[in-house]
């Protein structure tokens, strides 16, 4: 199928790009006709006095009338002013308004005098006749000779030369404008199409062949260059007119391989009924041990690959049943561990630059000593549970830090507990690297009885300081 489909599209392509090349060549030789009744007009004129022969608006009113394609031609000075005129006969009552015009800004008359070649002017409407035109500009030793002619001249040569053809042919000046339509439907507005994707890549140097939407249509298509002005020929036809052969061989194909399924599902529907109801309890099974029932009956009826699967499902189902017992068991002995110290555990995540984020676990201890349930430690961070200010010894940034580089972490400070308590604790922290997350572990031991008996030890020292004998043990007993 990926055979024919090339070759139909190869075909539809070299047909496309011959019926282009033959519009370019038709209108390349449409365009030599004005260039060469100029060429003829400029051979006349080197060294001539055009800007004081009173017959020379006669002789070019006859070239306008005959050559059947100038609406005007101007030959300008120099400058750019307008010294002679011919025009065709609907215009003669307005040639003395031609006369003095300054074509200097013109671009087809700056580029005249620059390139010192013949020059085709961006198509523009005309503020004479109103329809589309152009300008062709030639050089001479003492100024520019223009021709200026409307383009639904060439219109109609095209649909002569094109009537009743069922491709798409259209033609676009170097902006992107249509200039000729084989169908006629928009050529009178000639839109913009600049951005449809063959005409833009055309106008950016890249010519070929293209699938694009023409009037909501999808169309296959070539697009070649005119070089005399930069245009664009486009030749198109629909993509179901191009591929109708192929979309012919696709229905007998697909009727076929209807018969040959309907053919297959009966034959398929005969041998069925012999392995579905085993299967159907395998499936059966499947599903139960997935829900989490790990006892598979013990026989598939008498089908040997069915059995043996199910044998297969057996022991994966035994195997799932002993590892779910070991996790559970293991589930178990850790909250027990967790659970069983004495100290508060407190377990959060650390972010990539260092920051606390919020406990993803603590023990029983912690939940009773702070008044906070587990589902309040998930909402807080270490920062919730260390007063504000803290003292000088307290979990910050800095302390973070040479946890990370030692890899854990000795200090004592403050804590506060839900109600409000203040009580002294003491922090023992370590890093744990865990499925590409940064953990601490951190125990808060509550050292308030340690601080009071530091305290009392501080006081009975101070105390006994210069006493000895009998009244040093009195002194110590009424301390104690």
């Amino acid at each position: 199928m990926n055979f024919i489909v090339g070759y139909i599209t190869d075909s539809v392509e070299q047909t496309n790009q011959a019926l282009a090349q033959t519009v370019k060549s038709e209108i390349s030789a449409y365009l030599h006709q004005p260039l060469y009744t100029l060429t003829h007009i400029s051979n006349d004129l080197p060294g001539h006095d055009f800007y004081n022969d009173a017959s020379l608006p006669a002789r070019l009113d006859r070239l306008v009338n005959s050559s059947g394609l100038f609406e005007s031609i101007f030959l300008l000075d120099p400058d750019g002013k307008v010294v002679q005129v011919g025009v065709v006969p609907r215009l003669v009552n307005k040639r003395q308004a031609f006369l003095g015009l300054d074509m200097s800004g013109q671009p087809f008359f700056k580029k005249a005098i620059q390139d010192k070649y013949p020059t085709w002017s961006d198509t523009y409407f005309s503020p004479v006749s109103g329809g589309l035109s152009l300008t062709l500009s030639l050089p001479l030793e003492n100024g520019v000779l223009t021709g200026n002619f409307s383009i639904s001249h060439l219109d109609e040569k095209m649909r002569q030369l094109h009537a009743g053809a069922s491709d798409l042919i259209a033609v676009f000046d170097r902006t992107g404008t249509l200039l000729f339509h084989s169908n006629g439907s928009q050529i009178e507005k000639h839109p913009n199409l600049d951005k449809l994707e063959p005409i833009r890549k055309g106008l950016a140097g890249k010519t070929g062949s293209f699938r694009f939407l023409w009037d909501d249509i999808e169309v296959i298509g070539n697009v070649h260059h005119i070089p005399e002005t930069g245009w664009l020929v486009m030749v198109a036809q629909p993509v179901s007119q191009a591929f109708a052969v192929l979309h012919r061989i696709q229905i007998m194909v697909a009727v076929g391989l209807i018969c040959v399924t309907l053919l297959t599902i009966f034959v398929a529907r005969a041998f069925s009924r012999r392995l579905s109801r085993p299967l159907s309890l395998l499936g059966d099974t499947a599903r139960q041990i997935s829900n989490g029932s790990f006892i598979p009956p013990d026989h598939f009826w008498e089908h040997e690959e069915v059995d043996e699967l199910a044998k297969n499902l057996q022991t994966m189902a035994h195997s799932i049943q002993d590892r779910e017992k070991a996790i559970r068991s293991s589930q178990e002995y850790f909250q027990k561990l967790f659970n069983g110290v004495r100290d508060s555990v407190f377990v959060w995540t650390l972010t990539p630059d260092l920051q606390s984020e919020t406990f993803i676990e603590v023990n029983d201890v912690a939940c009773h000593r702070y008044g906070y349930s587990r589902e309040e430690f998930r909402c807080l961070s270490p920062m919730d549970i260390q007063p504000v200010p803290a003292g000088r010894n307290h979990l910050d940034e800095t302390s973070i830090a040479s946890l990370m580089k030692r890899g854990h972490l000795l200090l004592e400070t403050t804590h506060v507990s839900k109600e409000g308590h203040y009580f002294p604790v003491e922090i023992n922290a370590h890093v744990l690297r865990l499925e590409h997350q940064t953990l601490v572990l951190a125990v808060a031991r509550d050292i308030a009885e340690r601080r009071q008996t530091e305290q009392t030890i501080r006081s009975l020292v101070e105390s006994t300081v210069g006493v000895t004998g009998q009244d040093c043990f009195e002194k110590i007993a009424q301390e104690l």
